[in-house]
C-alpha cells in the first residue's frame, strides 16, 4: 500500500530539512509518497514477534519516524554525487537494519528524509510518485 505523507519534519524535534545533511554520503529529500510494507511492521508494530518481546520491540523503535519506501524530490545534495536540486529520485530512506545498529531512523513517513547516496536512484518519468514509492523493498534482491 502507498499513500501521500502527512507527518511534519516537526516530528523529528524541530530540526530544519537543512541540519539533515549530515555528511557528504546523504541527500535531503522532500517526501511525495510513501510505501507501507511488512519490514515497517515487524520493526514498529512487532507483527510476527512474541509477546514477550513487544516491550523491547518499543524500545527499538521508540522517538524514530518510521517507513522506508519513498519517492520524492531532492532539495539539498552534496556537489558531485550524481544527482541535483529537483531531480525526482525513489529508494530506501535507510537501510532497514539502521535501527539494529542503534542511528535513528528518520522514515519515510515523515516530510523530510536524509537517505543515504548509495539507496537511491533517478525516478523514471513514467512512474508516479505513488508508483516508484511501493517498489524499492520489494523490488529489491
Amino acid at each position: 500500500e502507498t499513500r501521500r505523507a502527512h507527518h511534519s519534519i516537526q516530528d523529528a524535534g524541530n530540526l530544519s530539512p537543512m541540519m539533515y545533511l549530515a555528511s557528504t554520503g546523504s541527500l535531503v529529500v522532500r517526501v511525495k509518497a510513501c510505501g507501507v510494507n511488512p519490514v515497517d511492521a515487524k520493526y514498529i508494530i512487532g507483527d510476527k514477534f512474541p509477546a514477550s518481546w513487544m516491550e523491547w520491540c518499543a524500545r527499538r523503535v521508540s522517538g524514530h519516524t518510521p517507513g522506508f519506501d519513498f519517492s520524492g524530490e531532492v532539495v539539498r545534495c552534496p556537489p558531485d554525487c550524481g544527482f541535483k536540486v529537483g531531480d525526482e529520485v525513489f529508494g530506501l530512506a535507510d537501510d532497514p537494519a539502521c535501527i539494529a545498529r542503534g542511528r535513528f531512523l528518520m522514515g519515510s513517513l515523515g516530510e523530510y528524509i536524509s537517505p543515504p547516496l548509495n539507496q537511491v536512484t533517478l525516478k523514471p518519468p513514467g512512474l508516479s510518485h505513488v508508483e516508484a514509492a511501493a517498489l524499492p523493498l520489494v523490488g529489491s534482491k
